[in-house]
């Protein structure tokens, strides 16, 4: 659906910037209307593409339609000339759409609260559950910087630091000290 997003919004960068030369800079309202409202429109689709699709290939994407359309739309309706050079390098420049589509990987789509609908925890795929807390943060990976901050505490007190010194020691709590063991 990604790409689907990807190449609507490409075609609307088409409709815009041809709507930018009908507005005359913006003195006629209705095209002017028209380009701004496919403008917001092509970007939130390009937006919303690069939840799952790697932003060098959506931006190439992108542009590159936008481009080669733009070239196509000025030689078919508005007169511009169709000579072979522009011909062959928007033939080129398809070419190399085509295949950033295919070496594309698209990445997975995140999950805006992170882990399951419920917030809760999550299978890896192997078999083990990982905790999520709210906002997708990983506990497991918080209480490790927890404790990361407390051993450079302890080392910064065991070597004369003072809290003056920008370091603030303090004693690990119960809690903390069990979730260091479980981390390790």
């Amino acid at each position: 659906m990604a790409w689907l997003y990807l190449i609507f919004g490409g075609f609307l960068e088409v409709a815009w910037a041809f709507g930018l030369q009908e507005s005359h800079g913006f003195t006629r309202l209705v095209p002017s209307v028209l380009t701004v409202v496919a403008l917001v429109a092509s970007f939130a689709l390009f937006a919303k593409s690069m939840k799952t699709i790697e932003i060098g290939v959506a931006y190439a994407v992108f542009t590159g339609l936008g481009t080669a359309g733009t070239v196509l739309v000025g030689m078919i309706w508005l007169g511009e000339p169709a000579q072979i050079g522009k011909l062959f390098f928007v033939t080129v420049l398809l070419c190399g759409i085509v295949g950033l589509k295919m070496i594309a990987q698209d990445k997975p789509a995140q999950q805006p609260s992170g882990g399951n609908a419920a917030g809760g925890a999550t299978d890896d795929g192997e078999g083990a559950e990982v905790g999520v807390a709210q906002g997708g943060v990983n506990k497991a990976a918080e209480e490790r910087e927890i404790v990361g901050k407390e051993r450079m505490n302890a080392e910064a007190a065991s070597e004369g630091a003072s809290a003056a010194d920008g370091f603030s020691v303090s004693k690990p709590s119960a809690h903390r000290q069990s979730a260091e063991r479980e981390v390790r």
